[in-house]
């Protein structure tokens, strides 16, 4: 489990520190499910896929992690999963 959270936090670290791109977004997620998650979730179905990062946070032209504890993770994951439950079956969904 402990190898598994290392590779996330460290795939995590390196698109921060790429920034966002055409298939990369950073959606802060310390007030729970960002709003926003679902246009760029749609963007992004109907393009070539990419990347949502939930719990990282932009100020001034930088990106930083908001903060977010794996149980908030963890509600944020199943709000998810609630309101698109074909994506339990593709289990490409890292989790802490």
């Amino acid at each position: 489990m402990a190898e598994h959270t290392t590779e996330i936090n460290s795939r995590i670290e390196s698109l921060i520190a790429q920034g966002e791109t055409s298939e990369v977004e950073f959606k802060s997620a310390r007030g729970g499910f960002p709003g926003s998650f679902w246009e760029t979730y749609s963007v992004f179905a109907n393009t070539d896929g990419g990347t949502i990062v939930l719990g990282v946070v932009e100020k001034a032209n930088r990106f930083s992690l908001d903060g977010l504890t794996e149980e908030t993770g963890g509600t944020l994951q199943e709000n998810f999963l609630g309101r698109c439950p074909q994506q339990r079956e593709n289990k490409r969904l890292p989790t802490p």
